[in-house]
């Protein structure tokens, strides 16, 4: 079957939310490379997050996608080229649940 699947949210369950600003001095050396800025905060609040993420001038796909055998889930992480911790975002989803999706469009 040649068929894409377009993810357009996420669940924020566990998820990192990250945000732009940082009293960290070393974390604003990172950071000034950045032409854009975000705060991603808020979105612990809610239940999903619409994909792809939107910063104050751009759209942000994760940057890295890793999955665990022992959870059996994917993470993925949104500006973490920065390598700053408080300005990372990361969002996970099962597996099972991407295979179920799949399965939907089969049937």
């Amino acid at each position: 079957m040649d068929r894409w699947v377009q993810i357009s949210k996420i669940s924020t369950a566990d998820g990192k939310f990250g945000k732009y600003v940082t009293d960290d001095s070393e974390a604003k050396k990172q950071l000034q490379f950045s032409q854009v800025v975000w705060d991603f905060t808020k979105f612990a609040a809610l239940y999903y997050m619409e994909q792809p993420l939107h910063t104050s001038g751009s759209i942000e796909f994760p940057d890295r996608v890793s999955y665990d055998k022992t959870t059996g889930k994917y993470d993925l992480r949104y500006l973490s080229a920065f390598r700053v911790a408080t300005a990372e975002t990361v969002l996970y989803f099962k597996r099972s649940d991407l295979i179920q999706g799949f399965k939907k469009m089969a049937s």
